[in-house]
């Protein structure tokens, strides 16, 4: 008879354990629960930061593809027609970021409730455990009445939530009992959150693919139309005459501008050699200083820099210690930065689709200042660098 009593306790007390197997797993230690909330907490104000930011983005990116729809049939007009894609492409990559950044925010979210849902669970165990000793000494020691609640409850919760009946029997394990309610509720609103912070983060992970492509969409677009421009000899010379007149205009103010600086600047070289602007698998030149013929028209051209092609993306570095003088986006040479290293030497690094750094950031040789790009006037991806030496242009090569 008392062999068939164990017997139906250590059933019922597995239908109860096993009916708490289906809780995930989640954060950290009981100690450290509360730490853990408020990490919760920042990165809930974080990710709400950054939906504002995505709602700014979103409006610029629709901003930029509604001056882009307005021009794209006017083939004539190439200049508006390259700088509105080069903005949206700009817009969409900055949506892109945003939309990466809320997604780890919730990946680090789905991390701290899952240890949150480990801890939470190895305690519940640990006092069924110890539930399960009582219940077993209360039976040896004659308290059969027990039974009569376990059997006619439906499982552990029905069995738990009947306090009042229980404490008759087990007047002092109602702590015990009240604490694995506390803990139930606790597993079951962890549970909750992480459902729906997984649901979230699925979305913003569809967003940010949609995104991606979007932007690759845009990136293939630009490509084309370059393509276009080449094949259309008086389409390609008038977008170059408007580029090279617009880069001229630039440069002689450059010059002008870096020749005053240096004449008030005191400042002496950084020192040593120049590292390469790139990672070392992409040391191809495909246009030098100097006398060159146009690739697009033709025609004989003084290049004030070096082209050196890259995938879209790829990290430019600062080719020595410097300080920023100034960054912008033009026409011809696209987003740009000009970094002054000193005793009358300045680089200048053009086309990128990303910049980095902004004025007045003091940079470490080899430190990345943007992205390989084509904005601007340029038919291929491709970082242009040019070096000035008190005001005037000359052969980056000399340096290395």
């Amino acid at each position: 008879m008392i062999q068939r009593k164990v017997g139906a306790i250590r059933r019922v007390l597995c239908m109860m354990l096993a009916s708490f197997t289906i809780f995930a797993v989640i954060s950290a230690a009981e100690s450290g629960r509360a730490e853990a909330k408020t990490t919760i907490g920042e990165l809930n104000a974080k990710i709400n930061a950054l939906k504002d930011e995505l709602d700014n983005a979103s409006e610029q990116r629709e901003s930029a593809e509604d001056a882009y729809e307005s021009v794209k049939d006017q083939y004539e007009n190439i200049k508006k027609r390259k700088t509105a894609i080069d903005e949206e492409i700009d817009a969409i990559r900055n949506e892109s970021e945003i939309l990466r950044s809320i997604v780890t925010s919730y990946a680090e979210q789905k991390a701290i409730l899952n240890r949150e849902i480990e801890v939470t669970q190895k305690k519940l165990e640990e006092r069924l455990d110890i539930l399960r000793d009582k219940l077993r000494v209360n039976f040896e020691d004659g308290n059969s009445n027990i039974f009569v609640l376990l059997f006619s409850s439906d499982g552990l919760y029905d069995f738990l939530t009947a306090a009042d009946r229980l404490s008759a029997l087990i007047e002092h394990d109602r702590e015990m009992i009240r604490e694995c309610e506390e803990i139930c509720r606790q597993l079951e609103e962890q549970k909750s959150t992480l459902a729906a912070v997984t649901l979230e983060a699925e979305q913003r992970s569809a967003e940010l693919k949609d995104s991606l492509t979007q932007l690759q969409n845009k990136q293939d677009e630009v490509l084309a139309m370059m393509k276009e421009i080449e094949a259309d000899s008086e389409a390609a010379k008038k977008a170059y005459l408007e580029a090279k007149a617009e880069e001229d205009a630039f440069r002689r103010e450059l010059e002008k501008r870096l020749e005053e600086r240096d004449k008030l600047n005191n400042n002496s070289y950084a020192g040593g050699d120049f590292i390469w602007p790139l990672p070392a698998k992409y040391k191809k030149i495909f246009s030098y200083f100097g006398n060159r013929i146009h690739p697009v028209l033709g025609t004989p051209q003084f290049h004030q820099g070096i082209d050196i092609p890259a995938p879209n993306g790829t990290d430019i570095y600062s080719v020595n210690k410097g300080t920023v003088i100034e960054t912008g986006n033009d026409y011809g040479n696209g987003k740009y930065v000009i970094v002054d290293h000193g005793g009358g030497i300045t680089t200048m690094y053009a086309h990128l689709s990303r910049i980095n750094v902004k004025k007045g950031d003091i940079l470490e040789q080899g430190e990345v200042l943007g992205l390989v790009g084509m904005t601007g006037y340029a038919t291929g991806y491709h970082l242009h660098l040019s070096v000035y030496r008190n005001g005037k242009a000359v052969d980056p090569e000399s340096f290395y």
